[in-house]
C-alpha cells in the first residue's frame, strides 16, 4: 500500500493513495475513464457546469505537483480551505474537531494547569455524549461502557493557527451497505452530532420547555459541567468546528452546521440548564431495595462491559416498581444464576441491594451499589423497608 506524504504550509499529511479515489467516490464524483495510468473523474457545479479532476498515476515522479491541482480543484469546488481538504482525505474515516478557547480574551498564554483541565473537559464532553448514546440520562454518576470505549479511540491532531486550539480526531464507523439510506446514522457520528446539537442549543439560548428532550437529543448535566469549566478556563469565547468524514451520513438538522462559537456570556444559560438537569436527576442516598430479578442484560464493546439487571420491588407506597441496576461482573453472574434457579423452580427469589436511588424520565435507577445478596425470607427483612423509607422524599 502506497502512503503519500504531502507537505503544505509547514504541515505534513500522510494517507494511503487509495484514500483519494474513496474520497471522490463518497463526495459524489463520478469515474469517467482511465487515461494511461491516470483516472478521470467529473462532477457538476450548480447542475450544469462540469468540473473534471485527473487523479494522477501514483508512480509519477511529479506526483505531489499533480496532486496540488487535485486538492486545489476540490477546495474551489467545496468552498473549503486546502488544509480542510487535506485533513478530510488523510482522516477519511474520522470526524475532526477543532476547539479553540480564549477567543477575544486578549491574552498571550494560559497556565499549564488550565491546559490540563481544558483537555480533561474536552474529553468529558465526548465521554458523556457517547454515554448518552448508550442510554440518555439527565446526569451520569459515572460514564457508561460506550463512553469509555469511544474516548479510547480519540486522538490529538495537528495544532493550528489561532487562539489555543486543540484538534481532536474521533472514530467513525461506516454503514457502507446502507449508505444510500440517509436516515441511518452510525453511533460514532451520533456522538459528535449530539455535541454539535448542544452547541447550537447554547448559542441560540432557546427557552427550555421540555428538559427531557434536552438530554435525549443534546446536553446532559456532565456535558454542561464540561462546557462551563471550559468557558471559565477560557476567560473568553470558544470556537468549535467539525470536519465530518464523508464515509458516514449526517443528520438533516446538523449537516449545514460545521462551525459555531460559544460566547462566554452563554455560561449563565448553561448553568440554568444544568440546574434543571440536576433537579430531574434527584437522588436518595443509601437506599435499600428488596425485590426479585425480572430481566438481565449484558452490553459489551471491544474493551468494556455493562452488566444490567431489572428488579421489581416496592418504593414507599408504590408497589412493584421497576428499578434498573448496573452490577459488577461477579454480582451479575450471581444474578444470572439466581434468575435461572427462579425460572427452573417456578418461584420468586428475592435479592437485597443498597445504593443511591434516583428517578429519571419516569424510570428508577440504583447507582453506586455496595451490597448485593440473596435473601431467603423476605418477611425477616421487612424492617429494612421501614428504615429505608424514612430517607425517601417525594419526587
Amino acid at each position: 500500500m502506497l502512503v503519500i506524504e504531502y507537505n503544505y504550509r509547514g504541515n505534513s499529511y500522510f494517507f494511503p493513495y487509495s484514500n483519494l479515489s474513496l474520497y471522490l467516490d463518497k463526495k459524489g464524483w463520478i469515474f469517467e475513464k482511465s487515461k494511461g495510468d491516470s483516472k478521470i473523474y467529473f462532477n457538476y457545479l450548480d447542475s450544469d457546469f462540469k468540473v473534471v479532476i485527473g487523479l494522477p498515476d501514483k508512480n509519477s515522479h511529479v506526483l505531489n505537483n499533480l496532486l496540488f491541482h487535485v486538492f486545489d480543484t476540490l477546495s474551489d469546488f467545496e468552498q473549503r480551505t486546502l488544509e480542510e481538504i487535506l485533513e478530510s482525505i488523510s482522516s477519511i474515516d474520522k470526524d475532526v474537531w477543532k476547539i479553540s478557547i480564549s477567543k477575544g480574551a486578549k491574552i498571550n498564554s494560559i497556565d499549564f494547569n488550565d491546559v490540563e483541565k481544558a483537555i480533561k473537559n474536552i474529553k468529558n464532553l465526548m465521554l458523556y455524549s457517547a454515554s448518552a448514546e448508550q442510554e440518555a440520562r439527565p446526569y451520569f454518576e459515572k460514564p457508561l461502557a460506550t463512553g469509555d470505549s469511544f474516548v479510547k479511540e480519540c486522538k490529538f491532531g495537528h495544532t493550528y493557527a489561532g487562539s489555543f486550539g486543540f484538534t481532536i480526531i474521533t472514530p467513525v464507523k461506516s454503514l457502507d451497505k446502507w449508505f444510500d439510506d440517509k436516515s441511518l446514522i452510525s453511533r460514532d457520528r451520533k456522538i459528535n452530532e449530539r455535541i454539535m446539537r448542544s452547541f447550537m442549543l447554547i448559542r441560540k439560548e432557546e427557552e427550555i420547555i421540555d428538559i427531557t428532550s434536552v438530554y435525549e437529543n443534546a446536553l446532559n448535566g456532565n456535558m454542561c459541567e464540561a462546557i462551563i469549566d471550559l468557558l471559565r478556563i477560557s476567560k473568553g469565547d470558544i470556537e468549535c468546528s467539525i470536519n465530518y468524514s464523508p464515509i458516514a451520513n449526517v443528520s438533516s438538522d446538523i449537516k449545514d452546521y460545521s462551525k459555531i462559537e460559544i460566547k462566554h456570556s452563554n455560561m449563565s444559560y448553561i448553568e440554568g440548564i444544568l440546574k434543571k438537569l440536576r433537579q430531574e436527576n434527584e437522588e436518595i442516598n443509601n437506599f435499600t431495595i428488596i425485590g426479585n430479578i425480572i430481566e438481565l442484560k449484558h452490553e459489551t464493546t471491544d474493551e468494556d462491559n455493562d452488566y444490567n439487571i431489572l428488579i421489581i420491588g416496592d418504593i414507599e407506597d408504590k408497589s412493584k416498581e421497576k428499578i434498573h441496576v448496573s452490577l459488577k461482573e461477579g454480582d451479575y453472574i450471581k444474578a444470572c444464576e439466581l434468575h435461572k434457579e427462579s425460572i427452573k423452580n417456578k418461584r420468586d427469589i428475592f435479592v437485597k441491594i443498597s445504593g443511591n436511588l434516583r428517578r429519571s424520565k419516569k424510570k428508577w435507577y440504583l447507582d453506586s451499589y455496595h451490597s448485593f445478596k440473596e435473601i431467603n425470607d423476605i418477611r425477616a427483612n421487612a424492617a429494612v423497608n421501614d428504615d429505608m423509607q424514612q430517607n425517601l422524599f417525594n419526587f
